[in-house]
């Protein structure tokens, strides 16, 4: 009885170990993340920080006499301690993500502002330069309207100088004609006459003939002046008209020019009044970064201190600790990234590209919860089965380092921390996270009753697409199915890969998997079952409107897939876990084609 109050007091230190160890990896990838951005921005806020500095002072004056404190009194004082800090640190969170919340918010509306205000400023220079071009289209078409009268008006006045010189013309032929007549009468009247009256009658028809052709010469010169007066008007009136032409295009020049540099000045002032908006945006952004590295770094040193307390004064702590990360696998990464980029798929698509923070902050929390619950509730159904595998048998639990009333501790505390998560989201999401749980638990017994235990994992992996479609949407729609399926069977590639490697042992101690199922003929079926995965994922982004940079993933995962088959060729286990270690490659390239797609569009 007293080595079993032992083993849970050395419990509970284990777990608020894990607990300070989880809050310093975060803080630790916090740092480094905004490390690089704050350095810059220091000079913008020294008087905020110098004040900050010295309430933190302060703080941490307080938390150092706490912690002498708690080194001088009991375990019970410490919890208590260890409660209000986890609450403060919550509040803390709480407060930065309100206010990165809100800095998104104003940023919104502030690029909207000078979105809308460019837009305003860019119809009304068309507008402008539509009126100048009405403008010039109605000199242009005035001054073709006049061109054509003053042809009109040439035209009449040429053919109004032919009827006239016609109308002189048969005058003069009728006159002619009436002299010839009337002289042939009196020729004939006169044919009595003598000689010296034909000589008079002679001289006078001549003198009549002369008067006749000076009378038409008069005429012709009257015409040519008349012509050369025409001509020289219509040279006039060209010349007015090509000068009116010109004019106006001069002015038409001029005006464009003004549109021209009107705009040019307009489209300055916008850019550099956006290139302040950037400014004042990334000067804020810097200082809350600086503000949030500091306080980061704060508390890091704070947890580092309580870590260092605890390990002066319990030392088999960390033994237990390493025992309680190998049950959770949490020194194994490779399983929560290959659950995590389908629930990353499914927010993405679900949200078109801004899914929401705090649904986000829940999925990737459940995720490791829940793949940690998973590992040690697999490892209690088979740690009967582990002693018998060479890559298991020095598992936690299979070698008798962790009891397993521990473990059912453990994954007991990992699953109410996934539903207390889960408590934050609608009800439909609520309801199908009572299937992940069960999913979750019945998976690690089907490979003892069916050859199809991949299957189960992979709704076990893939329930996640259902639950971010509902807790985005509200709903499931179809999309959220076929990502499902595509999910399932892309769990049944890696993991059956992955039973490739344990194939031999599992056959002699009894263990059902695909890899036995399959036998000689596991290749082409993996093969198959990759053409489905990415025709589902090909059909995925059809439905939802991905573009090139889906696609494109979708290309490289495809190459990914032929290399695990060359992986596998030999089915050589090394080669295998290789290939099983890939596929997380394959997840990540399809998502970043996701992020890109919504990224850009």
């Amino acid at each position: 009885m007293h080595k079993h109050i032992e083993r849970i007091i050395l419990f509970a230190k284990a777990c608020a170990h894990a607990g300070l160890i989880y809050l310093g990896m975060i803080w630790n990838a916090s740092v480094k993340i905004y490390g690089q951005i704050v350095n810059t921005v220091k000079k913008y806020w020294p008087i905020f920080l110098h004040l900050t500095m010295q309430i933190w002072r302060v703080f941490v004056e307080l938390c150092r006499r706490i912690a002498g404190w708690i080194k001088q009194n009991s375990i019970t004082c410490s919890k208590t301690l260890w409660r209000s800090f986890i609450k403060f640190c919550r509040w803390i969170a709480i407060q930065i993500n309100r206010f990165v919340q809100y800095c998104l918010i104003y940023n919104k509306i502030f690029w909207r502002a000078c979105v809308y205000l460019f837009w305003w400023i860019t119809g009304l220079a068309i507008r402008i330069a539509q009126s100048c071009l009405i403008i010039s289209k109605l000199f242009w078409s005035t001054l073709v309207k006049f061109y054509i009268w003053i042809a009109i008006q040439i035209k009449r006045l040429a053919l109004g100088c032919l009827a006239f010189s016609k109308i002189l013309w048969h005058a003069f032929i009728k006159f002619c004609g009436w002299a010839v007549v009337q002289i042939k009468r009196f020729a004939l009247g006169c044919l009595a006459f003598s000689k010296a009256s034909w000589r008079i009658f002679v001289n006078l028809c001549l003198w009549i003939i002369s008067q006749i052709i000076r009378f038409a010469q008069i005429c012709l010169e009257i015409i040519q002046l008349l012509w050369r007066t025409f001509l020289k008007i219509c040279m006039w009136i060209a010349v007015q008209v090509k000068r009116f032409a010109q004019g106006c295009l001069a002015f038409s020049k001029i005006l464009w020019h003004t549109i021209v540099k009107l705009c040019e000045w307009i489209t300055r002032q916008v850019i550099r009044f956006v290139q302040s908006c950037l400014i004042f945006i990334k000067a804020v952004w810097y200082a809350f970064s600086n503000l949030c590295l500091w306080i980061f770094r704060q508390i890091k040193h704070f947890v580092e201190g309580c870590l260092e307390t605890i390990r002066s004064e319990w030392p088999p702590v960390k033994d237990r600790l390493y025992q309680y990360i190998q049950l959770t696998r949490l020194n194994k990464p490779i399983g929560i990234f290959l659950l995590l980029w389908p629930t990353l798929w499914a927010l993405w698509i679900a949200a078109e590209g801004v899914p929401d923070l705090q649904i986000l902050y829940v999925f990737i929390s459940g995720v490791i919860l829940m793949r940690s619950a998973g590992c040690v509730i697999n490892d209690l159904a088979d740690r009967n089965l582990d002693a018998h595998v060479a890559r298991t048998q020095d598992r936690p639990i299979a070698s008798g380092k962790v009891m397993p009333l521990e473990a059912i501790v453990i994954a007991a505390i990992l699953i109410f921390s996934s539903f207390i998560l889960v408590l934050n989201l609608n009800p439909l999401t609520l309801r199908l996270s009572v299937i992940a749980v069960v999913l979750a638990i019945i998976y690690p017994f089907m490979k003892r009753y069916t050859y199809l235990p991949q299957f189960f994992l992979g709704l076990a992996f893939g329930w996640a697409v259902p639950m971010a479609f509902a807790a985005e949407t509200g709903s499931l729609p179809l999309i959220a199915w076929l990502l499902l399926f595509a999910t399932v069977l892309w769990a049944v590639v890696y993991d059956t890969m992955y039973a490739m490697v344990d194939r031999e042992d599992d056959i002699k101690a009894g263990i059902k998997s695909t890899a036995i199922l399959f036998e000689d003929a596991d290749r082409a079926i993996i093969g198959v079952i990759q053409l489905l995965v990415l025709l589902a994922l090909i059909l995925v982004g059809n439905r939802s409107g991905l573009g090139q940079f889906y696609f494109a993933g979708i290309a490289i995962a495809a190459v990914l897939s032929i290399y695990q088959q060359y992986l596998i060729k030999d089915r050589i286990p090394e080669h295998c876990f290789a290939a099983f270690l890939n596929s997380n490659w394959f997840g990540a390239i399809v998502f970043t084609g996701v992020f890109l797609h919504y990224h850009f569009n």
